[in-house]
């Protein structure tokens, strides 16, 4: 797991380097969309990030505590 959190955020530094020179237009992100669960990425994001944030989004659920359907 470390490996592959190591690898998508190395891409994400190596895309933002790639665009920092390419793009002349400021992306903009809306900070609430990235507050709501989903399982699609916001579009804002490049590739890499939108790989890294769905990742994110996994991994925390996958580690929060389990819920009991029976309460």
């Amino acid at each position: 797991m470390r490996q592959l959190v190591s690898l998508v955020f190395e891409r994400v530094v190596a895309e933002d380097e790639y665009f920092k020179t390419k793009d002349s237009v400021k992306r903009e992100v809306n900070l609430e969309e990235l507050k709501v669960p989903s399982n699609v990425a916001p579009k804002g994001l490049r590739p890499c990030a939108a790989d890294a944030y769905l990742m994110f989004q996994v991994s925390v659920i996958m580690h929060s505590p389990a819920t009991d359907c029976n309460d």
